[in-house]
């Protein structure tokens, strides 16, 4: 014969184990907490927050002791400011600073839209160098993440650094054979070099496998055969440009 336990003590003891099971689990602390993103914005002056309300201070922090007081210089002059009223302070921060310290949030949070649009905005305002080393610390971990290789090679081509386009270019295609892009920018880099002509027929090839009716591989290998006066092969390839 088979207890039943009455519904409401069974209720009862269902609330108490949830409860303990809740009292085990334990608490997020502040520490624990993401830090909130910083704006895309260059500061150009410190900002001290002071507590209990009492407003801020915008300026230079032009002086500092041991402990923790020091000195800003505001539009009304200079002011002492002890540091035990002091909640936090704000440094400036440079477009390169921007760049580096949201990137840095982003990636403890595995946000790669975040990165991506920080990468976007690099480029906008000209903080190359800066940009160019987030990505790199991006594509350590997510070497296969095309839109963020897409902007590095961009931010490449603006620092001149041929090399590292196509490098880049050829890791992406290895990652995504059917990225058209990157084969592109890879046979460009070929075909500004005629030295490497062979280099680029074989990459020709190997793009035509993948995609055998593709326009700019096709057109690449008809030029390449007309030059060499193999006419029919070039026929045959600018055949299936169309």
């Amino acid at each position: 014969m088979t207890c039943q336990l009455p519904f409401r003590r069974s209720a009862h003891i269902a609330l108490v184990v949830s409860m303990g099971l809740l009292l085990c689990v334990p608490p997020i602390s502040a520490a624990d907490a993401p830090d909130p993103y910083i704006d895309r914005v260059e500061v150009k002056h410190d900002t001290i927050i002071l507590k209990n309300g009492r407003g801020t201070e915008l300026g230079t922090i032009v002086d500092t002791n041991g402990d923790g007081d020091l000195v800003i210089e505001g539009t009304s002059g200079r002011r002492r400011i002890d540091a035990k009223d002091i909640l936090r302070i704000d440094y400036r921060r440079t477009l390169d600073d921007v760049v580096a310290k949201r990137g840095e949030q982003a990636l403890k949070r595995n946000d790669f839209d975040d990165i991506l649009l920080t990468l976007k905005w690099s480029r906008e305002k000209g903080v190359v160098s800066a940009g160019v080393k987030l990505a790199e610390q991006v594509l350590a971990v997510k070497p296969g993440h095309i839109p963020i290789g897409k902007v590095a090679i961009e931010l490449y081509k603006e620092q001149g650094d041929n090399a590292k386009v196509e490098a880049l270019a050829r890791q992406m295609v290895k990652a995504d054979q059917h990225w058209t892009e990157g084969f592109e920018v890879v046979a460009s880099a070929l075909a500004a070099d005629a030295s490497r002509e062979t280099e680029l027929k074989h990459w020709l090839n190997d793009w035509i496998r993948l995609q055998p009716t593709a326009y700019q591989p096709n057109k690449y290998l008809a030029g390449i055969y007309e030059r060499s006066g193999e006419l029919k092969l070039a026929q045959e390839a600018y055949r299936k440009c169309w």
